[in-house]
This record gives C-alpha cells, structure tokens and sequence, in this order.
C-alpha cells in the first residue's frame, strides 16, 4: 500500500530541500512520488497559515493558534494526502512526503509550551482523525558544529529569500533555544512510542554535505518500504 512520510526538524535544516531531493531520486526509481508542506500546499491551507502569522503578531493564545495550525492541516490532508493514499492504496511503489506534519506542533507548542500532550492528541483526533505517517525523518544538526552550521544555512537562508512576500525567517541568534527544539525532537520518538502508535522514525544528520544527506535518507526509506 501507499507510504506517506513526513520530514521533521528545526528551522534551516534543509526539509524541503531534501524533500525534492527524495522525490527526484524515488521517481528514478520508479516511485510515484507525491510531495507537500505543511502548513500550507492548499490555498485554503496557505490562507490559515498567514492569519495564524497575524494572529500570533496580536498575541492570541497558543491553544487558538494550535487549533489554526491543526484546521490548516486538515485541510492539506482532506484535499491532498488522504486522495493521494486512497487512489494508490495498493500500490506499494506509491509514496507521500510531507515538509512537516503533526510533530512539529509536538514539539512547537507541546513541549516547547509545556502544554499537556494529552491536549495536542485530542486536537489531532478532532482534526485528524487516525492520519499518522509510516515514517517521519527527523534532520538534525551534530551538536559539535550545532551554532556555526545554523547559522550558516540562516544567512543563506535570509539572502535567497529577501524579496520573497509573506514569508517568515527566523532571524534570532538564540542557539540556545534551537538545540532545546532539536532535544524535544528527538524526544518526539518516545512520545509516539508512548501513545501507542505504529510508525517508524528515523534521525537523518544533516551536517553532513547534502549528497551524503540524501543518499542516506533514500536507503533509509527503501529500507522501510521494500
């Protein structure tokens, strides 16, 4: 049957990126290969996406901005994910990766937030319903050139996209407070593990130069899915 796969990581850590990457070198392989962001990919999706933006400037509370992000969500999943796994549902060559899904709220709002996870399941059930990925990759940068390649990739990051409209870069240097974000990753594993659900992670380190990211990320989903 049809995988779907979600890329997960803190801010510059190549998701999309990679996400291309993965779809160019599956497609060789003879995959029918289907790929989206979240939050947005849907009109309706990317609407909600810039009002939690205005939303989150006039100070609304992190359940009403979760919500936001769990309706955008929906909306990608309803159109474009759940078509997607029923038209090719027995198709075993037929796979769906997502620049993100459900743990970066995991981790953006639950723990970062410290808000009980027994909340963000319960929105994810009344928006969701039983969507989970098979297998969700989680990019991360080695603690010991953690601050140099960050910043690195936000720089270029800040200069690729300047003239972009509507597009939100995060231009902190708290270094701090983005290896806690990638610790709360890492610790998503045993957040699933303990919620009972039957999905696969895998840490994918992307200090490395990006052909050695990829070609690890392509044998890591083949191992998986064949």
């Amino acid at each position: 049957m049809a995988k779907f796969i979600s890329l997960e990581g803190i801010e510059f850590t190549g998701k999309s990126t990679l996400t291309k990457g993965l779809s160019d070198n599956l497609r060789q392989l003879g995959f029918v290969v289907a790929t989206a962001h979240d939050p947005g990919t849907t009109a309706r999706a990317e609407q909600i996406r810039l009002d939690v933006f205005q939303k989150t400037r006039e100070g609304a509370d992190i359940m009403t901005i979760t919500k936001l992000y769990m309706e955008a969500r929906s909306d990608l999943s309803n159109e474009v994910i759940k078509p997607f796994l029923s038209q090719h549902r027995s198709n075993k060559k037929a796979i769906f990766i997502c620049d993100r899904f459900l743990d970066s709220t995991r981790v953006y709002i639950g723990l970062t937030h410290d808000i009980e996870m027994a909340k963000i399941f319960a929105i994810e059930r009344q928006f969701l319903g039983d969507l989970l990925p098979d297998l969700t990759l989680i990019c991360y940068f080695n603690n010991n050139n953690f601050e140099q390649e960050l910043e690195r990739r936000r720089q270029s990051t800040i200069e690729k996209r300047k003239n972009e409209k509507n597009v939100s870069i995060w231009h902190e240097s708290n270094f701090q407070k983005m290896k806690l974000r990638q610790e709360n990753y890492f610790k998503i594993i045993q957040v699933a593990k303990r919620n009972g659900e039957d999905r696969l992670f895998e840490l994918i380190n992307v200090s490395m130069p990006f052909p050695e990211v990829l070609e690890s990320a392509t044998n890591k989903i083949l191992t998986h899915i064949l």
